[in-house]
């Protein structure tokens, strides 16, 4: 709109404008694609890495008690975890908040390509950690690097902003749920293969560095007044579930490689798989009653979907268990979110 301001010819500078949206399209795809694929296959890596060296300290150390073993294990994970997200979320913060505002001046892409940068060199440094034998203790300073350069906060709202400057208000709920599914498609493919993958040099010492190593390569690749105290209620509900969701995606890993389940790398990798269905069922249920309900009631749906998923995966003990749960937990459980962004673009 600003840029046909001022122009004498409209016609001319639309042309321009949709031919930027065009390189904007042809850009923001295959970054959301790679990265996430990247980005899934690394989870996998950096949870197992974890197991194997953690399981041998803990073997070490308390000998032949498997189950105090097991304990030992799962509180350092989830400790390391925790430290992990924290250095992450704290140090991204300010680097986010600049580039964002870089963002909103025209720079569009340095949001998205800062915390893809962060995240090739925090993925060199997994593969460091399993090739010289380094202490896994060294990735808090990848997660600090990684948050420095913009981290998840600032690559998904540039993505969520390229995608907003292609579409139109009507369609913009369509069209952000629409990248959603091609970051669902990767994650799946990456979390179904990631096992496989890590499998792969599993004679060798050195286990995971293939899978590090792909990682690392495929970062390379790259309303109106009246509605708004609604749009308020709709971005807190949505926030509190986002935050609601974040603590189960925390501790989901450690529950998945502990007893009862006690996993190995292909059904961390499948169990992960299952987390990204949720943007395939989320496209279709958008796409299908977005044509008969308001954003409102979409959100609400997703919000049930939500609860009765997590209700669900609390009295899980069995494997086949985890799967009935994480089918109940997707449905249209993105909606919210979704539902929010579309309303306060």
């Amino acid at each position: 709109t600003q840029l046909m301001a001022g122009c004498p010819d409209s016609s001319r500078c639309a042309s321009v404008q949709i031919a930027m949206c065009h390189r904007l399209r042809t850009f923001i795809e295959p970054a959301v694609l790679s990265a996430q694929f990247a980005s899934t296959i690394y989870d996998t890596g950096l949870l197992m890495t974890l197991k194997e060296r953690y399981n041998v300290t803990a073997n070490y150390s308390l000998g032949n008690a498997s189950h105090s073993g097991d304990e030992e294990e799962q509180k350092d994970i989830s400790n390391f975890y925790m430290i992990y997200n924290i250095l992450h979320a704290s140090t991204s913060i300010l680097t986010a908040f600049y580039l964002a505002i870089l963002g909103d001046k025209g720079f569009r892409k340095l949001p998205v390509c800062c915390p893809l940068l962060g995240y090739v060199i925090s993925r060199a440094m997994l593969l460091l950690v399993i090739l010289l034998d380094w202490p896994v203790q060294v990735m808090f300073g990848a997660a600090a690097l990684q948050g420095l350069s913009g981290g998840y906060a600032s690559y998904w709202a540039g993505v969520m902003a390229i995608a907003s400057d292609q579409s139109t208000v009507e369609q913009r709920s369509l069209q952000l749920v629409s990248v959603e599914v091609a970051y669902g498609v990767a994650g799946f493919i990456g979390s179904t293969t990631s096992g496989y993958i890590y499998n792969l040099d599993i004679h060798t010492e050195h286990q995971g560095a293939i899978l590090s190593g792909l990682s690392m390569l495929f970062f390379l690749l790259k309303e109106e007044s009246k509605h708004e105290f609604n749009i308020l209620l709709l971005v807190m509900a949505a926030l509190m579930y986002r935050v609601a969701n974040g603590r189960f995606v925390d501790i989901l890993p450690t529950f998945m490689v502990k007893k009862p389940l006690n996993w190995n790398a292909k059904q961390v990798g499948y169990g992960n798989a299952a987390g990204f269905v949720i943007f395939f069922t989320s496209f279709a249920g958008t796409w299908f009653f977005s044509k008969c309900l308001r954003d409102v009631s979409m959100g609400i749906i997703g919000l049930v979907s939500f609860a009765s998923g997590l209700l669900v995966m609390a009295f899980v003990q069995k494997t086949y268990m985890f799967f009935i749960g994480k089918t109940a937990h997707a449905v249209f459980m993105d909606n919210p979110w979704e539902k929010a962004k579309s309303n306060y673009s």
